[in-house]
């Protein structure tokens, strides 16, 4: 899953490439896999930042082998609610708002 403004149209799928097991932005250790993306589908409703629905999704050519540094995680369900205050996970890197720069 990424961003919908992350993908350039018309999409050329040899310029995507996904990396697995990254610590660190930019940093690629002997932990890393690249992989080869076989699909990208953008949301129907993204237009521009500035519209709703800014989400796509990357299907990878082949399966992931999960390792020590490469896991799944798991997505709750559209009706979980949290309490305030409750402990949650980011992953990925990105601009804290429109425009912005790249967090490290």
């Amino acid at each position: 899953m990424t961003a919908a403004h992350c993908i350039h149209n018309p999409i050329q799928l040899s310029n995507y490439k996904v990396y697995l097991g990254m610590y660190q932005l930019g940093v690629i250790s002997s932990h890393t896999v690249i992989a080869n993306v076989r699909n990208i589908i953008v949301n129907g409703n993204y237009i521009d930042t500035t519209s709703p629905g800014d989400i796509a999704l990357i299907r990878l050519a082949t399966p992931v082998t999960y390792t020590q540094y490469i896991k799944p995680i798991c997505l709750s369900s559209s009706t979980t609610t949290f309490p305030c205050g409750t402990e949650c996970w980011v992953t990925g890197w990105g601009a804290r708002y429109s425009g912005g720069e790249s967090m490290k």
